[in-house]
């Protein structure tokens, strides 16, 4: 599927074999980013994998997964070391898009080889709208020829410092994802923080890695964007609807999304009716729109491939033997 991560050991290293010697029957649990891992009652942050086996499930997905959607990578191995944790690092999205961009990503092949013809990507467009709810909060999609964002929350009643806002993003007229939504950081009220932190969660965290509300004031200012806690949700959207890809398609569908006081949870059930309509044949298939084209350094001659190989493990796509196994989605490979 596409993602596909893969948690190892913390004496394991993960420099110390090429890229392609892991198969997929290796002793490393290994999790299809896929809408069918996402675990229920998601609180924080999206976890995917097995809710009963903390060994086999990996947490706090959708940074990574929103800056690999939005830079065209529909197909990756994430190597996750020790907790079964992405890590947190700044509370957004930018370090993933900074680093992949700097390797740049390769283009994916029909018959997987480094030289071989490139694929065009695909997207789904909806053909009718779709819709889910809980209490007031809702997500909706309305069919429309480019992909659209929108989201609105309110924590008046948490903050007046977050309070009410809106965002939208259309990704073909309003800038790159790394310029508009990768940087802005996750958020939270102090008394949030505190609960959390008594309850055994966020023990990685740090006061960079959040912009916190302490009523009518922000504890640690300033917000690095504009609606910054609007913004980091339209990220968190992107990160959880990027569950839907597979290789060769991009997960974000193509439509006007909008969504108000969602979290987590309702992203999870929106994507899983996305992929319920599509499957019912109530979506067409078209080109994917480009978000970004990051190529990194001496990509022409091939060292930007390299390196993207050596970063981003698998970004092109496999086809055949233990490579095509490693990426084929869930419901189509022998064993899950």
């Amino acid at each position: 599927s596409a993602p596909r991560i893969m948690l190892r050991r913390k004496s394991e290293s993960a420099l110390a074999e090429r890229a392609d010697a892991f198969g997929v029957d290796g002793e490393s649990p290994r999790i299809p980013a896929s809408t069918d891992q996402t675990q229920p009652s998601l609180r924080l942050s999206t976890r995917l994998g097995d809710a009963g086996d903390a060994q086999k499930s990996v947490g706090t997905t959708e940074h990574l997964l929103a800056a690999l959607e939005a830079l065209g990578v529909d197909n990756a191995r994430i190597e996750v070391e020790g907790t079964g944790e992405i890590p947190i690092l700044d509370g957004s999205a930018y370090p993933f898009c900074y680093h992949a961009a700097r390797v740049g990503v390769a283009k994916a092949t029909a018959d997987g080889s480094v030289e071989g013809a490139s694929v065009e990507r695909s997207a789904w467009r909806l053909d009718e709208p779709v819709t889910v709810t809980q209490g007031d909060a809702f997500i909706s999609l309305y069919p429309d020829a480019v992909t659209k964002l929108t989201y609105g929350i309110d924590f008046t009643y948490k903050s007046r410092a977050i309070g009410k806002q809106w965002e939208s993003w259309t990704p073909t007229e309003d800038g790159r994802f790394a310029d508009v939504l990768a940087r802005a950081r996750t958020f939270a009220t102090m008394p949030d923080i505190m609960a959390y932190f008594r309850a055994g969660y966020i023990k990685g965290g740090t006061e960079h890695c959040a912009l916190i509300a302490n009523g009518d004031a922000f504890w640690n200012p300033p917000m690095l964007l504009p609606n910054e806690p609007a913004r980091h949700k339209l990220l968190d959207l992107v990160g959880d609807l990027s569950l839907l890809a597979e290789p060769g398609h991009v997960g974000v569908p193509v439509g006007h999304i909008v969504a108000y006081k969602a979290g987590h949870e309702l992203h999870a059930k929106f994507a899983k009716k996305v992929r319920e309509a599509i499957e019912a044949g109530k979506a067409t298939r078209v080109p994917a729109e480009m978000w970004a084209r990051e190529e990194g350094p001496g990509h022409g001659e091939g060292g930007g491939r390299r390196a993207a190989e050596a970063v981003l493990v698998g970004a092109r796509r496999g086809v055949d033997g233990e490579r095509a196994q490693a990426v084929r989605r869930p419901r189509d490979a022998a064993g899950g």
